[in-house]
């Protein structure tokens, strides 16, 4: 390998824990950093995963994200991923700093923990080579929520780099109505300081019917915030929406 994996101070791989917090996001901790000079710029192929020992133990993974910050000649951008069971993903930078936060006892909507048995989490980021290559799979930013009651909705920013998402309930005897916009716009009550978010600029409106379902839906360029709508008579006891992202 050369230039940006050939400077001395930089890692291709190392391994950190990741702690829940007592309450929402847990703390954002640095796993890996690599930094070169700019025309050192490369396709880098990086892979985060858990530390996994032995599978037929069937050990709890908890949702934990990568938080990445790339980029050359003095600018960068950042985007989160899904560090879930493994996922590789391809960058062409002269930057890279990977981190890493376990999002287990992040709120599901009603007041409780997404992940019920919230703990620490082993990960690994791994620079594990430079070049082009084919298309690993999807990379995905997921959301998680706990039960919704008919006539209740549920609203999430669109992650970064999203071109298309896909949402999935329990039960799917349920109808759902799914709302894209163009962002979230979050007001405060002058009386009561309660924070309230309402979607601007609604363009795309898809119903899925009880029993269907829900297809994978592109997303439009300026899209900034998805809501998923209970229409149906029961209760959606879990829901998640996964974001593909384009790397």
């Amino acid at each position: 390998m050369s230039g940006l994996l050939d400077t001395s101070q930089n890692k291709i791989g190392a391994r950190e824990t990741l702690l829940p917090s007592a309450s929402g996001p847990g703390p954002e901790k640095t796993i890996l950093q690599l930094r070169g000079r700019h025309e050192h710029a490369q396709n880098l192929s990086i892979v985060v995963a858990p530390v996994i020992g032995d599978f037929t133990r069937g050990k709890a993974i908890h949702p934990c994200v990568a938080l990445l910050t790339w980029g050359a000649g003095g600018a960068s951008t950042r985007a989160e991923v899904d560090i879930g069971r493994g996922t590789q993903l391809q960058l062409a930078a002269s930057f890279v700093s990977i981190s890493g936060r376990n999002d287990a006892a992040v709120d599901d909507g009603t007041g409780n923990a997404i992940d019920s048995g919230a703990g620490p989490q082993d990960v690994v980021a791994i620079i594990s080579g430079v070049g082009s290559r084919s298309a690993f799979g999807r990379v995905t930013r997921t959301f998680y929520f706990g039960p919704i009651a008919p006539g209740i909705s549920r609203l999430v920013p669109v992650a970064p780099f999203a071109k298309t998402f896909l949402i999935t309930r329990t039960p799917p005897a349920t109808a759902i109505t799914v709302d894209v916009a163009d962002g979230i716009i979050r007001t405060i009550e002058d009386a009561t300081g309660v924070v309230i978010l309402t979607p601007a600029t609604q363009r795309d409106e898809y119903t899925f019917a009880s029993g269907v379902a829900a297809a994978r839906i592109d997303l439009y360029a300026q899209a900034g915030a998805v809501r998923i709508a209970n229409t149906g008579t029961a209760r959606i006891a879990a829901l998640q929406i996964a974001f593909e992202l384009s790397f």
